[in-house]
């Protein structure tokens, strides 16, 4: 039996699924950590490319969480494009440590959050973004 479809109380609901973009292996590896155990599902991507075959391989993420230092590669301006024309798709930016974002564009569902952030603060912010639909 499967237990995500036959338990005694029926099948359970599904978690929203995160992407995190982030080249930092550490600060991936702790955000990742975190959305995971607050009732998470996550995918990581190292970088653009990395986020855009995740992106076009057809899961149904429910927001996106970035740096946009790793954004900065030759597909960044695809990604960007991308979600951009995906209005409805929650996204989080991290910007550098002074809150400047100069690649961010100006999206509706959008959100950016400077560096050092809590990921308190960031589960806050997608909480935020889905409510305001």
């Amino acid at each position: 039996m499967d237990p995500l479809v036959s338990d005694e109380h029926g099948a359970k609901p599904r978690r929203k699924l995160i992407l995190i973009v982030e080249g930092d292996f550490l600060a991936r590896w702790t955000a990742a950590e975190y959305l995971r155990e607050t009732g998470f599902d996550v995918i990581e991507a190292v970088n653009s490319a990395e986020a855009l075959a995740a992106l076009r391989a057809g899961s149904a993420f429910d927001a996106v969480f970035g740096d946009l230092t790793s954004m900065s590669d030759i597909a960044g301006p695809e990604l960007l494009d991308w979600l951009e024309k995906r209005p409805a798709l929650p996204v989080i930016l991290v910007a550098d440590s002074s809150g400047h974002s100069p690649t961010q564009p100006a999206m509706q569902k959008r959100s950016s959050i400077a560096k050092p952030y809590a990921m308190s603060e960031v589960e806050q912010r997608l909480h935020a973004l889905w409510d305001a639909r």
